[in-house]
Formats: structure tokens, C-alpha cells, sequence
């Protein structure tokens, strides 16, 4: 079973299975590759049934050399919520045992928690089991709202900060910087009046902090303008401006800044998220006429739907 590039630049998989062809083709050589493997898992299992929990197992495991780190490490950490139905076996456990645990589950867990866990848990059975079918109502999802901070509130955030956190309130603020990717940024990233965004910060399966050079989606890949005080805070120190062009901006990594954040506002008596500050930034160009899909590029947003909750 090997993979072959084709002229378009995506790769295909052929497989035979009872004396028939199977072709697969997709734009990487490990989603073709995962694919076939998925595939013929499926097939093998067809009249065979295993434990729920075994099948959640697999998955992760299949999955582990394709998706990212934190997504694996998420998926470790959320699958002990499936083990009070882990002995069920995957073609015969019932949608009204699945619902009863989805109802318990709801109890302590919100509404988005409870979705991707149960997400998690077709997906594995359906891995092994494709045919099963089930009818469930997961728990209806809250109306976010949105708190922005004002030009006063980041103001005094910036007063009460120095160092490291106040260079991670800036590059969120002002250059629509995630936490992950502020802490990725390196001195080489500076670009003149831009700055290139172009990594993350994740943590491994085994919570190991490491420098990821993707981004987290097809929009995350930009060049958002530095503003100069928030270039000239970056160089503030000699030793700053000296440093190797390929040493860290921010000294720490995502958790340790965002515990220091957590404090800071606290402190102040405030009540927003480091993820908020990127909500400034995208109120502030919204406030000046900019037009969303100009936002949306210099935030890395998928789509318009995170702007239309923020300012409908």
C-alpha cells in the first residue's frame, strides 16, 4: 500500500479488497494514507463488534502522526468522560444509553464541552463500526456574548504590565496575536512596519511546549501592521536590539503568560479574557470604517461569523 503523487499534486492510495480496486486521493500523503487505513479498518470489523472504549483507543492512536499535538492531547484529557459507557460494544450499544450519558454529562459540563465529547465518541465508533446509526438530542449551545474591552481598559492594562505580558497584551491588542502565537513570534518575524505571523506554541501529549510552524488554520498565515510603539516596545532594551534574529519576543511560554495575565486582571478588577483583546483589535478597525473582510485577513478569521456575534 503505497502512496503516489499525482501530476496536481495531491496524493492516492489504491488498495484491492475482495478481488475490487479502491482508490483514495487526497491533498496530503498521510490524509491518503490515513484514509485507506480508516478504510480498511472498516472493513475488517464489518461483522465485528468491540468496546467502546477500545474503539476510542484506536482512534486516537490511528490519528496520532497526523493531527496536531494539542488535538491528540485534547482527545486523551476528554477520554476518560467516555469510559461509564467504555464496556458497551460499538455495532450494539443503544442511542438511548448513549443519551442517558450525554444527559449525565451535561449536568457538570457545558454545552460545547459535551458536543465534542460526544463528537469524539462517534467518530470512534463509526471508525469501526461505519453503519450504526444514532438518534440523540445533544444539549442546545449558549448565546456567546462578547466582552470587549474599551480603550481605557487597555490602557490601564498596558500601565500595570511590563516585560513579557505587557509585549503579549500588545501583540493581541494591536496585531491580533492568539496566545500560542504570540508566544511563537521570534525577532525574525519583524518585517518592518509588519509582523509576521506564521506559528503556534502547542503542547504535546505529554504537555511539552513545542514551536509549531503552521498555522492553526488556512487564514492564521498573515502579515498584520505593527504599530510603531508596539515595535518599539519590543526593542525597547539594548540587548533587545541585539539579540539573535531567531530568539523568542516573549520569554515564556502560552501558560505561564496567561497565568501572569489571569492575575494582572484580576488585580484590576476586570473580567476579560486574553482571547478579548483580539476582540479589540478587530472592534477598533471596525470603529474606523475598515471593512470586515480586511479584518478578517488581519485576524486570521475564518469567516465574518466571530465579527456579526461581536457586533450585531
Amino acid at each position: 500500500m503505497k502512496a503516489s503523487k499525482l501530476p496536481s499534486g495531491s496524493w492516492r492510495v489504491r488498495v484491492m479488497v475482495d478481488k475490487k480496486s479502491y482508490s483514495f486521493t487526497k491533498k496530503k500523503k498521510k490524509e491518503a494514507e490515513l484514509k485507506v487505513s480508516e478504510f480498511l479498518m472498516a472493513h475488517d470489523r464489518k461483522s465485528e463488534s468491540i468496546r467502546v472504549k477500545d474503539a476510542v483507543n484506536q482512534y486516537i492512536q490511528l490519528r496520532s502522526n497526523v493531527l496536531s499535538p494539542t488535538t491528540i492531547r485534547g482527545y486523551k484529557q476528554i477520554q476518560k468522560y467516555i469510559y461509564p459507557i467504555g464496556e458497551e460494544l460499538t455495532d450494539r450499544i443503544k442511542s438511548s444509553t448513549i443519551q442517558e450519558w450525554i444527559n449525565n454529562l451535561s449536568v457538570n459540563h457545558s454545552p460545547k464541552t459535551v458536543t465534542h465529547i460526544y463528537s469524539l465518541l462517534i467518530s470512534s465508533i463509526k471508525a469501526v463500526s461505519p453503519n450504526v446509526l444514532f438518534d440523540v438530542r445533544l444539549p442546545q449551545k449558549k448565546p456567546v456574548k462578547h466582552n470587549v474591552p474599551t480603550k481605557e481598559d487597555i490602557s490601564i492594562l498596558l500601565k500595570h504590565s511590563e516585560g513579557n505580558l505587557k509585549k503579549a497584551i500588545m501583540l493581541a491588542a494591536f496585531c491580533s496575536c492568539r496566545r500560542g502565537e504570540a508566544c511563537a513570534l521570534k525577532y525574525e518575524d519583524i518585517l518592518d512596519d509588519h509582523i509576521h505571523i506564521h506559528a503556534d506554541m502547542v503542547r504535546n501529549a505529554n504537555g511539552e511546549w513545542l514551536y509549531k510552524d503552521m498555522p492553526k488554520n488556512g487564514s492564521s498565515d498573515r502579515f498584520p501592521r505593527l504599530p510603531n510603539f508596539v515595535k518599539e516596545e519590543i526593542l525597547s532594551k539594548p540587548s533587545e536590539r541585539e539579540i539573535g534574529r531567531s530568539e523568542y519576543i516573549i520569554s515564556c511560554n502560552p501558560q505561564t503568560m496567561y497565568v501572569r495575565y489571569q492575575k494582572l486582571v484580576k488585580k484590576l478588577g476586570m473580567n476579560y479574557r486574553y482571547h478579548d483583546l483580539r476582540l479589540f483589535f478587530a472592534s477598533s478597525l471596525h470603529a474606523i470604517g475598515i471593512p470586515d473582510v480586511y479584518i478578517m485577513h488581519e485576524g486570521g478569521w475564518k469567516s465574518a461569523a466571530v465579527l456579526n456575534e461581536v457586533y450585531k
